[in-house]
C-alpha cells in the first residue's frame, strides 16, 4: 500500500473532535490511554524538551506538560492542531508548547537534527506511513538528540 499525505490529513481534519474522545468511549480506548501514560511516567523525565509526533489533538501533550515537560506539537492535520493549541489554552499550559507544527512525519525539515530528549509518537502515526515507513523512523531519530 502506498502511503497518500493528502488522504491521511483529509481523514485527521475531518474526523475532527472523534479523534480527541475515541480513548474515552470504550473500555479498551481507556485501558490503552492508562497504558501509554504509565509509559510516559516512567520514562519521560520532568522538565525534558519532547517532540509529540503525530499529536492529534494533543491528549498525551497535555499529560507531558502537566509534568513539566518544554513540547513541540506535530501533526499532519492542522484541524487537529488547532484543537491541540485551543486544549492548551483552556488548559492554561500554552507556555510550556514551544512550537505548533503542520507537517508530515516523513518528511519532518522544519525540526533541526538533535533538538528533543524525547520523541512521543502515539496513536496511528506510524501505521499510516505505509511504504514509507522506514522514512519516518529515520525522520524520528534524526531529531532525537542521542544519549
Amino acid at each position: 500500500m502506498l502511503y497518500d499525505p493528502q488522504v491521511v490529513r483529509a481523514f485527521y481534519d475531518n474526523i475532527g473532535t472523534r479523534e480527541w474522545e475515541r480513548l474515552e468511549q470504550t473500555l479498551q480506548g481507556r485501558i490503552k490511554y492508562s497504558i501509554h501514560r504509565c509509559f510516559l511516567d516512567k520514562y519521560v523525565p520532568e522538565g525534558v524538551r519532547v517532540l509529540d509526533a503525530g499529536c492529534g489533538p494533543g491528549r498525551y501533550a497535555l499529560d507531558l506538560a502537566r509534568r513539566g515537560a518544554c513540547l513541540t506539537l506535530a501533526d499532519i492535520s492542522q484541524v487537529q492542531l488547532d484543537q491541540a493549541r485551543q486544549r492548551f489554552e483552556t488548559a492554561g499550559l500554552l507556555e510550556r508548547v514551544q512550537a505548533f507544527h503542520c507537517l508530515d512525519i516523513v518528511n519532518m525539515h522544519e525540526l533541526r537534527d538533535a533538538s528533543f530528549d524525547v520523541v512521543v509518537c502515539y496513536g496511528a502515526a506510524l501505521s499510516y506511513t505505509c511504504d514509507q515507513y522506514q522514512a519516518a523512523l529515520d525522520e524520528l531519530t534524526r531529531v532525537i538528540r542521542p544519549w
